[in-house]
């Protein structure tokens, strides 16, 4: 009995220890505990993914685990040869060199993601054939999201605990903006009104992109290896640590993130799809970028 229980229990060490090895927790420790550069870490991950993946092939304990290595090797992929694509000369000066305006430099950066997201898609088609698996359709809005404990004792339609959540998080996030960088002046916000437009598309392209990328593509690929409850967490966690370095940021940022990605998540659990998750993560987007663009605050807090 005891034998059995730990050899369920592999599976989930492995899952959580790969998504911690692929996050920027490496950089993190690195850079925060020791004070050092991080340099050829990418290419260590990236080198060491693939050997992941090369593994699944021929390694039976890591078989079943196969589809959620190769998204975790195309994550890494795509973030290093994006690096690759931004650092090229040509590229930075099509959106501005070094005197790059917000939109410029906003353009440029979610550019990538769209083409990440965009290769992601056809990723997860390839290993799953219909959309609806990789929670990439409209899924049932009229579903229930079920208790959580110490926040929701009952059970409650996502139609109506999408919208208390979303003022929650909101004003949560508000809060924070505002301590990071202070209350702006109306002025400051009229500035942005010409380039709103703009905010809004990216924000609905950031949004895409880590929802898929870095949501969907986990849990639809753990959940019937290790459960959706671990799936839920191992992306919500993953989520998190990346925005260390992003908005809102530091440990405190990592703690909201991992906060609205597990609710995210559930949403896309519970309703088989991608709505709640996209419009709760866009409308958070639209503010942080609104905040960004005014220079109220920036990412990591640098």
């Amino acid at each position: 009995m005891k034998s059995n229980k730990l050899q369920k229990q592999k599976p989930i060490v492995v899952v959580w220890i790969l998504m911690l090895i692929v996050s920027i927790l490496p950089e993190v420790i690195i850079k925060e505990l020791f004070n050092a550069e991080v340099t050829h870490l990418q290419e260590i991950r990236l080198v060491f993914m693939m050997g992941i993946a090369l593994g699944s092939l021929i390694i039976k304990q890591l078989s079943e685990l196969r589809n959620y290595i190769i998204v975790l090797a195309m994550i890494t992929g795509l973030n290093y040869f994006g690096d690759i694509i931004q650092g090229f000369e040509i590229f930075g000066s099509f959106f501005g060199g070094e005197d790059k305006a917000f939109i410029q430099g906003l353009a440029s950066y979610q550019l990538i993601r769209l083409f990440k997201a965009i290769i992601m898609f056809f990723v997860l088609m390839g290993l799953f054939k219909e959309r609806r698996k990789f929670f990439f359709v409209k899924g049932n809005l009229d579903a229930i999201a079920k208790p959580i404990k110490g926040l929701v004792k009952n059970p409650t339609p996502w139609r109506k605990f999408a919208i208390q959540f979303g003022v929650y998080i909101t004003l949560g996030l508000l809060v924070f903006l505002v301590i990071a960088g202070g209350i702006p002046s109306g002025e400051s916000f009229i500035k942005i009104v010409p380039i709103l437009p703009f905010i809004v598309i990216f924000a609905g392209i950031n949004s895409l992109y880590e929802e898929l990328n870095l949501r969907a593509a986990i849990i639809a690929t753990l959940k019937n290896h290790v459960g959706s409850g671990q799936a839920l967490w191992i992306s919500a966690v993953y989520f998190g640590i990346i925005h260390f370095y992003g908005v809102p940021y530091g440990v405190l940022g990592v703690l909201l993130a991992t906060f609205l990605g597990y609710i995210i998540g559930k949403s896309m659990i519970e309703s088989g799809g991608f709505v709640y998750a996209f419009l709760l993560h866009i409308i958070q987007d639209i503010i942080i970028f609104a905040f960004l663009a005014i220079g109220a605050v920036k990412a990591g807090g640098l």
